[in-house]
Protein backbone atom coordinates (compact mmCIF):
# COMPACT_ATOMS: atom_id res chain seq x y z
CA UNK A 1 0.00 0.00 0.00
CA UNK A 2 2.88 2.42 1.25
CA UNK A 3 4.29 1.59 -2.30
CA UNK A 4 1.39 2.87 -4.19
CA UNK A 5 1.21 6.09 -2.44
CA UNK A 6 4.61 7.17 -3.18
CA UNK A 7 5.60 9.73 -4.74
CA UNK A 8 7.62 9.14 -8.14
CA UNK A 9 10.62 11.70 -7.54
CA UNK A 10 10.69 14.85 -10.00
CA UNK A 11 13.18 15.01 -12.78
CA UNK A 12 14.99 17.51 -11.58
CA UNK A 13 15.35 15.69 -8.10
CA UNK A 14 16.85 12.96 -10.63
CA UNK A 15 18.58 15.34 -12.07
CA UNK A 16 20.35 16.36 -8.90
CA UNK A 17 20.89 12.84 -7.68
CA UNK A 18 22.76 12.04 -10.33
CA UNK A 19 25.31 15.01 -10.32
CA UNK A 20 25.53 14.21 -6.53
CA UNK A 21 26.88 10.29 -7.35
CA UNK A 22 28.81 11.62 -10.53
CA UNK A 23 31.03 14.18 -7.95
CA UNK A 24 31.58 11.04 -5.69
CA UNK A 25 32.71 8.34 -7.87
CA UNK A 26 35.04 11.92 -9.42
CA UNK A 27 36.56 12.55 -5.68
CA UNK A 28 36.71 8.83 -5.84
CA UNK A 29 38.70 8.72 -8.74
CA UNK A 30 41.30 11.44 -7.50
CA UNK A 31 41.75 9.66 -4.37
CA UNK A 32 43.03 7.06 -6.37
CA UNK A 33 45.19 8.80 -8.44
CA UNK A 34 46.41 10.48 -5.85
CA UNK A 35 47.96 7.43 -3.81
CA UNK A 36 49.88 6.81 -7.37
CA UNK A 37 51.43 10.18 -7.22
CA UNK A 38 54.79 9.16 -5.54
CA UNK A 39 56.85 12.16 -6.17
CA UNK A 40 55.63 15.96 -7.64
CA UNK A 41 57.62 17.34 -10.65
CA UNK A 42 58.76 20.40 -8.24
CA UNK A 43 60.71 18.24 -6.18
CA UNK A 44 62.65 16.30 -9.25
CA UNK A 45 63.16 19.91 -10.55
CA UNK A 46 64.70 21.41 -7.56
CA UNK A 47 68.26 19.25 -8.42
CA UNK A 48 68.38 21.05 -11.42
CA UNK A 49 70.51 24.50 -12.42
CA UNK A 50 68.15 27.87 -12.84
CA UNK A 51 67.53 28.24 -16.62
CA UNK A 52 69.48 30.99 -17.87
CA UNK A 53 67.06 32.68 -20.24
CA UNK A 54 68.44 34.18 -23.72
CA UNK A 55 67.95 38.05 -24.12
CA UNK A 56 64.77 38.44 -26.33
CA UNK A 57 65.56 41.98 -28.28
CA UNK A 58 63.16 43.87 -30.14
CA UNK A 59 63.60 43.30 -34.08
CA UNK A 60 60.20 43.95 -35.93
CA UNK A 61 56.93 45.80 -35.00
CA UNK A 62 54.38 45.15 -37.61
CA UNK A 63 51.76 48.09 -37.74
CA UNK A 64 48.83 47.75 -40.46
CA UNK A 65 45.98 46.85 -38.91
CA UNK A 66 42.96 49.59 -37.77
CA UNK A 67 42.17 47.68 -35.07
CA UNK A 68 42.49 44.76 -32.15
CA UNK A 69 44.57 42.02 -33.70
CA UNK A 70 42.86 38.82 -32.67
CA UNK A 71 45.05 35.98 -33.67
CA UNK A 72 48.52 34.94 -36.04
CA UNK A 73 49.82 32.10 -37.24
CA UNK A 74 53.61 31.53 -38.44
CA UNK A 75 54.36 30.28 -41.96
CA UNK A 76 56.18 26.63 -42.48
CA UNK A 77 59.07 28.87 -44.23
CA UNK A 78 59.83 30.95 -40.75
CA UNK A 79 59.75 33.69 -42.62
CA UNK A 80 56.06 35.12 -43.08
CA UNK A 81 52.84 35.33 -40.56
CA UNK A 82 49.25 35.72 -41.27
CA UNK A 83 47.23 37.44 -38.78
CA UNK A 84 43.07 38.51 -38.14
CA UNK A 85 41.80 41.39 -36.34
CA UNK A 86 38.61 42.96 -35.63
CA UNK A 87 39.01 45.91 -38.70
CA UNK A 88 37.65 42.64 -40.58
CA UNK A 89 40.90 41.85 -42.68
CA UNK A 90 43.68 39.60 -42.36
CA UNK A 91 47.15 40.19 -43.30
CA UNK A 92 50.31 38.05 -44.42
CA UNK A 93 53.90 40.03 -43.62
CA UNK A 94 57.30 39.60 -44.02
CA UNK A 95 58.57 39.28 -40.99
CA UNK A 96 62.01 39.86 -42.05
CA UNK A 97 61.59 43.71 -43.21
CA UNK A 98 58.26 44.31 -41.22
CA UNK A 99 56.27 44.50 -44.92
CA UNK A 100 52.78 43.88 -45.62
CA UNK A 101 52.74 41.03 -48.67
CA UNK A 102 48.92 40.49 -49.00
CA UNK A 103 45.85 41.70 -47.43
CA UNK A 104 42.79 40.51 -47.99
CA UNK A 105 39.40 41.36 -46.69
CA UNK A 106 36.56 39.33 -44.91
CA UNK A 107 33.15 39.24 -45.13
CA UNK A 108 32.50 40.04 -41.61
CA UNK A 109 34.64 42.18 -39.13
CA UNK A 110 36.03 40.15 -35.83
CA UNK A 111 37.91 37.92 -37.63
CA UNK A 112 39.01 35.74 -34.39
CA UNK A 113 41.13 32.74 -36.25
CA UNK A 114 43.25 32.30 -39.02
CA UNK A 115 45.90 29.71 -39.75
CA UNK A 116 48.47 28.21 -41.78
CA UNK A 117 48.66 25.42 -43.82
CA UNK A 118 51.53 23.07 -43.86
CA UNK A 119 53.10 23.16 -46.97
CA UNK A 120 52.41 27.23 -46.62
CA UNK A 121 50.71 27.61 -49.52
CA UNK A 122 46.97 28.62 -47.92
CA UNK A 123 45.58 30.41 -45.10
CA UNK A 124 41.95 29.88 -43.23
CA UNK A 125 40.37 32.34 -41.33
CA UNK A 126 36.88 32.71 -40.05
CA UNK A 127 34.79 34.65 -36.88
CA UNK A 128 31.88 36.06 -36.55
CA UNK A 129 30.43 35.16 -40.30
CA UNK A 130 29.88 31.48 -38.45
CA UNK A 131 32.41 29.91 -41.56
CA UNK A 132 35.72 29.34 -42.32
CA UNK A 133 37.39 30.61 -45.66
CA UNK A 134 40.47 29.16 -47.18
CA UNK A 135 42.78 31.04 -49.17
CA UNK A 136 45.43 29.38 -51.85
CA UNK A 137 48.76 31.56 -52.13
CA UNK A 138 50.78 31.73 -55.15
CA UNK A 139 50.94 29.17 -58.08
CA UNK A 140 48.38 31.78 -59.95
CA UNK A 141 47.97 35.27 -61.53
CA UNK A 142 44.18 35.54 -60.43
CA UNK A 143 44.20 36.98 -56.55
CA UNK A 144 43.77 35.16 -53.47
CA UNK A 145 40.76 36.44 -52.64
CA UNK A 146 38.91 35.73 -56.24
CA UNK A 147 39.63 31.86 -55.45
CA UNK A 148 38.52 31.20 -52.02
CA UNK A 149 36.28 28.83 -50.63
CA UNK A 150 34.11 28.44 -47.67
CA UNK A 151 35.12 24.92 -45.89
CA UNK A 152 33.56 24.66 -42.75
CA UNK A 153 30.16 26.26 -41.36
CA UNK A 154 29.34 26.30 -37.42
CA UNK A 155 26.37 27.46 -36.06
CA UNK A 156 27.58 30.11 -34.11
CA UNK A 157 30.77 32.13 -34.59
CA UNK A 158 34.14 30.44 -35.22
CA UNK A 159 36.89 30.65 -32.54
CA UNK A 160 39.64 28.52 -33.73
CA UNK A 161 40.87 26.56 -36.95
CA UNK A 162 43.63 24.58 -37.53
CA UNK A 163 45.32 22.73 -40.07
CA UNK A 164 46.18 19.06 -38.37
CA UNK A 165 49.46 18.15 -40.19
CA UNK A 166 47.99 18.25 -43.51
CA UNK A 167 47.03 20.30 -46.32
CA UNK A 168 43.58 18.66 -47.05
CA UNK A 169 41.67 18.43 -43.61
CA UNK A 170 40.58 21.48 -41.66
CA UNK A 171 39.85 21.44 -37.41
CA UNK A 172 36.85 24.44 -35.97
CA UNK A 173 36.27 24.99 -33.17
CA UNK A 174 32.79 27.35 -32.67
CA UNK A 175 30.62 28.83 -30.46
CA UNK A 176 28.49 26.49 -30.70
CA UNK A 177 30.29 24.02 -28.11
CA UNK A 178 31.39 21.90 -30.81
CA UNK A 179 34.58 20.95 -32.74
CA UNK A 180 34.39 19.69 -36.33
CA UNK A 181 37.13 17.95 -38.72
CA UNK A 182 36.33 19.07 -42.74
CA UNK A 183 37.75 17.97 -45.84
CA UNK A 184 39.05 21.28 -47.32
CA UNK A 185 38.58 19.92 -51.43
CA UNK A 186 34.93 19.18 -50.95
CA UNK A 187 34.00 20.94 -47.63
CA UNK A 188 32.19 18.04 -46.69
CA UNK A 189 32.60 17.25 -42.76
CA UNK A 190 34.72 14.28 -41.56
CA UNK A 191 33.99 14.21 -38.00
CA UNK A 192 32.36 16.46 -35.58
CA UNK A 193 33.38 16.01 -31.46
CA UNK A 194 30.80 16.95 -29.16
CA UNK A 195 31.48 17.14 -25.17
CA UNK A 196 31.52 20.31 -24.36
CA UNK A 197 29.34 22.55 -22.34
CA UNK A 198 29.96 25.75 -23.60
CA UNK A 199 32.10 27.76 -26.39
CA UNK A 200 35.31 26.47 -27.60
CA UNK A 201 37.90 28.62 -27.39
CA UNK A 202 40.85 26.89 -28.54
CA UNK A 203 42.69 24.00 -30.58
CA UNK A 204 45.97 22.42 -30.90
CA UNK A 205 46.41 18.87 -32.96
CA UNK A 206 49.56 16.74 -31.58
CA UNK A 207 52.60 16.13 -33.64
CA UNK A 208 52.42 14.54 -37.09
CA UNK A 209 53.22 11.36 -34.99
CA UNK A 210 51.02 9.75 -34.52
CA UNK A 211 48.23 12.77 -35.79
CA UNK A 212 44.92 11.28 -34.87
CA UNK A 213 44.37 13.31 -31.54
CA UNK A 214 43.81 17.08 -30.79
CA UNK A 215 43.00 19.13 -27.41
CA UNK A 216 39.77 21.35 -27.07
CA UNK A 217 39.22 24.21 -24.28
CA UNK A 218 36.32 25.76 -24.05
CA UNK A 219 34.50 28.38 -21.58
CA UNK A 220 33.30 25.06 -19.22
CA UNK A 221 36.40 25.17 -17.72
CA UNK A 222 37.71 21.97 -19.26
CA UNK A 223 40.11 20.94 -21.72
CA UNK A 224 39.73 17.86 -23.81
CA UNK A 225 41.99 15.40 -25.75
CA UNK A 226 40.36 13.51 -28.72
CA UNK A 227 40.68 10.88 -30.70
CA UNK A 228 39.87 12.13 -34.55
CA UNK A 229 38.82 8.50 -35.58
CA UNK A 230 36.21 7.84 -33.09
CA UNK A 231 35.26 11.76 -32.66
CA UNK A 232 35.26 10.46 -28.96
CA UNK A 233 36.72 12.36 -25.82
CA UNK A 234 39.25 9.91 -24.44
CA UNK A 235 40.63 12.48 -21.49
CA UNK A 236 39.29 15.33 -19.70
CA UNK A 237 40.80 17.58 -17.32
CA UNK A 238 39.01 20.32 -15.71
CA UNK A 239 40.88 21.46 -12.89
CA UNK A 240 40.52 25.09 -14.27
CA UNK A 241 38.66 27.75 -12.59
CA UNK A 242 37.42 29.72 -15.54
CA UNK A 243 37.29 29.62 -19.16
CA UNK A 244 40.21 27.77 -20.68
CA UNK A 245 41.34 30.16 -23.05
CA UNK A 246 44.63 28.15 -24.76
CA UNK A 247 45.90 24.74 -25.08
CA UNK A 248 49.42 23.46 -26.59
CA UNK A 249 50.95 20.06 -26.76
CA UNK A 250 54.58 19.82 -25.48
CA UNK A 251 56.76 19.30 -28.30
CA UNK A 252 57.25 15.55 -26.99
CA UNK A 253 54.02 14.86 -27.21
CA UNK A 254 53.10 13.44 -23.92
CA UNK A 255 51.98 16.47 -21.85
CA UNK A 256 49.77 19.91 -22.85
CA UNK A 257 49.64 23.33 -20.97
CA UNK A 258 46.72 25.03 -20.67
CA UNK A 259 46.14 28.85 -20.36
CA UNK A 260 42.99 30.09 -18.22
CA UNK A 261 41.07 33.22 -17.43
CA UNK A 262 41.80 32.56 -14.17
CA UNK A 263 45.13 33.87 -14.42
CA UNK A 264 47.27 30.82 -14.05
CA UNK A 265 48.75 27.95 -16.77
CA UNK A 266 48.75 24.88 -15.94
CA UNK A 267 50.45 21.65 -16.99
CA UNK A 268 48.84 18.26 -17.50
CA UNK A 269 51.06 14.94 -18.21
CA UNK A 270 48.85 13.06 -20.66
CA UNK A 271 50.31 9.15 -19.05
CA UNK A 272 49.39 10.43 -15.47
CA UNK A 273 45.99 11.95 -16.39
CA UNK A 274 46.47 14.68 -13.74
CA UNK A 275 47.94 18.32 -12.99
CA UNK A 276 51.36 18.19 -12.75
CA UNK A 277 52.31 21.94 -12.38
CA UNK A 278 50.88 25.30 -11.92
CA UNK A 279 52.48 28.67 -13.30
CA UNK A 280 50.92 31.39 -11.53
CA UNK A 281 52.01 34.34 -8.91
CA UNK A 282 49.98 36.28 -6.15
CA UNK A 283 50.97 39.27 -8.28
CA UNK A 284 49.59 38.16 -11.61
CA UNK A 285 45.68 38.98 -11.57
CA UNK A 286 44.68 39.15 -15.26
CA UNK A 287 43.90 35.82 -17.67
CA UNK A 288 46.24 34.33 -19.84
CA UNK A 289 45.27 34.58 -23.09
CA UNK A 290 47.62 32.31 -25.06
CA UNK A 291 50.25 29.95 -24.43
CA UNK A 292 53.18 28.58 -26.58
CA UNK A 293 56.16 26.02 -25.92
CA UNK A 294 60.03 26.34 -26.86
CA UNK A 295 60.96 23.74 -28.95
CA UNK A 296 62.97 22.28 -26.28
CA UNK A 297 59.91 22.10 -23.87
CA UNK A 298 61.70 23.76 -21.32
CA UNK A 299 60.03 27.07 -21.69
CA UNK A 300 56.60 28.08 -21.81
CA UNK A 301 55.44 31.24 -23.23
CA UNK A 302 52.26 33.06 -21.95
CA UNK A 303 50.62 36.35 -23.32
CA UNK A 304 47.97 38.14 -20.51
CA UNK A 305 45.61 40.79 -20.53
CA UNK A 306 47.63 43.13 -18.45
CA UNK A 307 49.49 43.87 -21.82
CA UNK A 308 52.96 41.44 -20.83
CA UNK A 309 53.76 38.35 -21.45
CA UNK A 310 56.00 35.92 -19.58
CA UNK A 311 58.40 33.09 -20.05
CA UNK A 312 57.95 30.25 -16.89
CA UNK A 313 60.54 27.70 -15.87
CA UNK A 314 58.21 24.64 -17.19
CA UNK A 315 60.01 22.52 -15.02
CA UNK A 316 60.96 24.83 -11.86
CA UNK A 317 57.62 25.97 -12.21
CA UNK A 318 59.30 29.80 -12.03
CA UNK A 319 58.43 32.46 -13.86
CA UNK A 320 62.18 33.68 -15.79
CA UNK A 321 61.16 37.25 -18.11
CA UNK A 322 58.53 39.39 -18.66
CA UNK A 323 58.01 40.64 -21.77
CA UNK A 324 56.61 44.30 -22.16
CA UNK A 325 55.77 46.44 -25.06
CA UNK A 326 52.56 46.20 -26.11
CA UNK A 327 49.88 48.99 -24.93
CA UNK A 328 46.66 46.52 -24.82
CA UNK A 329 46.05 42.88 -23.85
CA UNK A 330 48.32 40.08 -25.90
CA UNK A 331 46.15 37.50 -27.51
CA UNK A 332 48.77 35.09 -29.01
CA UNK A 333 52.24 34.30 -28.28
CA UNK A 334 53.65 32.07 -30.74
CA UNK A 335 57.20 30.64 -31.29
CA UNK A 336 58.63 30.72 -35.04
CA UNK A 337 59.25 26.87 -35.91
CA UNK A 338 62.64 26.61 -36.30
CA UNK A 339 62.68 28.28 -32.33
CA UNK A 340 64.48 31.75 -33.33
CA UNK A 341 61.78 34.23 -33.04
CA UNK A 342 59.03 34.70 -30.73
CA UNK A 343 55.90 36.88 -31.83
CA UNK A 344 53.19 38.16 -30.41
CA UNK A 345 50.06 40.00 -31.07
CA UNK A 346 48.00 42.88 -29.13
CA UNK A 347 44.50 44.21 -29.07
CA UNK A 348 46.94 47.75 -29.51
CA UNK A 349 46.33 46.95 -33.24
CA UNK A 350 50.42 45.65 -33.95
CA UNK A 351 52.51 41.95 -33.76
CA UNK A 352 56.00 42.40 -32.06
CA UNK A 353 58.76 39.98 -33.63
CA UNK A 354 61.58 39.54 -30.77
CA UNK A 355 64.65 37.35 -31.33
CA UNK A 356 67.03 35.79 -29.59
CA UNK A 357 70.77 37.42 -28.87
CA UNK A 358 73.51 35.89 -27.28
CA UNK A 359 74.71 37.15 -23.83
CA UNK A 360 77.74 36.33 -24.10
CA UNK A 361 81.05 35.67 -25.83
CA UNK A 362 80.92 33.16 -28.88
CA UNK A 363 83.34 30.30 -28.32
CA UNK A 364 82.58 28.40 -31.34
CA UNK A 365 81.34 29.02 -35.36
CA UNK A 366 81.46 26.04 -37.64
CA UNK A 367 80.93 26.44 -41.14
CA UNK A 368 78.92 23.59 -43.97
CA UNK A 369 79.05 24.14 -47.45
CA UNK A 370 75.44 24.05 -48.63
CA UNK A 371 73.89 23.08 -52.30
CA UNK A 372 70.63 23.46 -53.72
CA UNK A 373 69.71 21.51 -56.77
CA UNK A 374 66.72 20.87 -58.85
CA UNK A 375 66.21 17.40 -57.65
CA UNK A 376 64.29 19.01 -54.42
CA UNK A 377 66.90 18.89 -52.22
CA UNK A 378 68.89 20.71 -50.08
CA UNK A 379 72.31 19.41 -48.69
CA UNK A 380 74.60 20.60 -46.68
CA UNK A 381 78.19 19.05 -46.36
CA UNK A 382 81.02 19.56 -43.27
CA UNK A 383 84.61 18.77 -44.01
CA UNK A 384 86.93 16.98 -41.91
CA UNK A 385 90.12 16.26 -41.56
CA UNK A 386 92.05 13.02 -41.63
CA UNK A 387 94.07 14.45 -39.44
CA UNK A 388 95.05 17.10 -36.53
CA UNK A 389 93.77 20.66 -37.36
CA UNK A 390 96.76 23.07 -36.79
CA UNK A 391 95.83 25.96 -38.22
CA UNK A 392 92.16 27.43 -39.26
CA UNK A 393 91.22 31.45 -40.97
CA UNK A 394 88.11 31.93 -42.06
CA UNK A 395 86.01 34.85 -43.25
CA UNK A 396 82.05 34.55 -43.15
CA UNK A 397 78.95 36.53 -43.81
CA UNK A 398 76.10 36.96 -41.45
CA UNK A 399 72.68 37.85 -42.08
CA UNK A 400 70.21 39.92 -39.76
CA UNK A 401 67.05 41.35 -38.91
CA UNK A 402 68.39 44.84 -38.90
CA UNK A 403 67.86 44.82 -42.92
CA UNK A 404 71.62 44.34 -43.40
CA UNK A 405 74.14 41.91 -44.64
CA UNK A 406 77.58 41.70 -43.16
CA UNK A 407 80.84 39.89 -43.86
CA UNK A 408 83.82 39.48 -41.66
CA UNK A 409 87.19 38.14 -42.30
CA UNK A 410 89.83 36.84 -39.71
CA UNK A 411 92.72 39.19 -39.54
CA UNK A 412 96.26 38.20 -39.18
CA UNK A 413 98.67 38.89 -36.20
CA UNK A 414 101.81 39.42 -38.52
CA UNK A 415 102.89 39.81 -42.02
CA UNK A 416 100.74 38.16 -44.63
CA UNK A 417 103.27 35.97 -46.56
CA UNK A 418 100.73 34.01 -48.58
CA UNK A 419 96.80 34.66 -50.27
CA UNK A 420 95.41 32.39 -52.07
CA UNK A 421 91.69 32.23 -53.16
CA UNK A 422 88.97 29.76 -54.42
CA UNK A 423 86.36 29.65 -56.54
CA UNK A 424 83.03 27.74 -56.44
CA UNK A 425 81.18 26.66 -59.42
CA UNK A 426 77.60 24.82 -59.75
CA UNK A 427 76.59 23.35 -62.51
CA UNK A 428 73.75 21.17 -64.61
CA UNK A 429 76.01 18.04 -64.20
CA UNK A 430 74.54 17.98 -60.25
CA UNK A 431 78.09 18.67 -59.45
CA UNK A 432 79.52 21.56 -57.29
CA UNK A 433 83.12 22.15 -57.82
CA UNK A 434 86.23 24.17 -56.32
CA UNK A 435 88.96 25.65 -57.86
CA UNK A 436 91.82 26.89 -56.43
CA UNK A 437 94.37 29.61 -58.03
CA UNK A 438 97.80 29.41 -57.80
CA UNK A 439 100.09 32.09 -59.18
CA UNK A 440 103.58 31.04 -60.15
CA UNK A 441 105.18 34.01 -59.61
CA UNK A 442 105.19 37.13 -56.77
CA UNK A 443 101.83 38.75 -55.73
CA UNK A 444 102.20 42.23 -56.35
CA UNK A 445 98.31 43.63 -55.78
CA UNK A 446 95.01 42.08 -54.31
CA UNK A 447 91.48 43.59 -55.49
CA UNK A 448 88.33 42.06 -53.80
CA UNK A 449 84.65 42.79 -54.34
CA UNK A 450 82.54 42.38 -51.62
CA UNK A 451 78.40 42.10 -52.71
CA UNK A 452 76.05 42.86 -50.05
CA UNK A 453 72.02 42.06 -50.33
CA UNK A 454 69.25 44.04 -48.68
Amino acid sequence: MAADTAVAASPEETLESLLREAEALKQKLEEERQKLNDVTLSCVAERLEPINFPNLKLRRVLKGHQSKVLCSDWSPDKRHIVSSSQDGKIIIWDAFTATKELTISMPSTWVMACAYAPSGNMVAAGGLDNKVTVFPLGGSDEEPAARKRTVATHTSYMSCCLFPNTDRQLLTGGGDGTCALWDVESGQLLQSFQAHGADVTCLDAAAAEPGDTFVSGGCDRAALVWDMRSGHAVQAFDAHLSDVTSARFHPAGDALATGCDDSCCRLFDLRADREVARYGKDSIIFGVNSVDWSVSGRLLFAGYSDYTACAWDALRAARVCVLCGHEHRVTRVQLAPDGTALSTASWDATLRVRVALHERRVTRVQLALSTASWDATLRVRIALHERRVTRMQLAFSTASWDATLRVRVALHERRVACLQLALSTASWDATLRVRVALHERRVTCVQLALTTAS
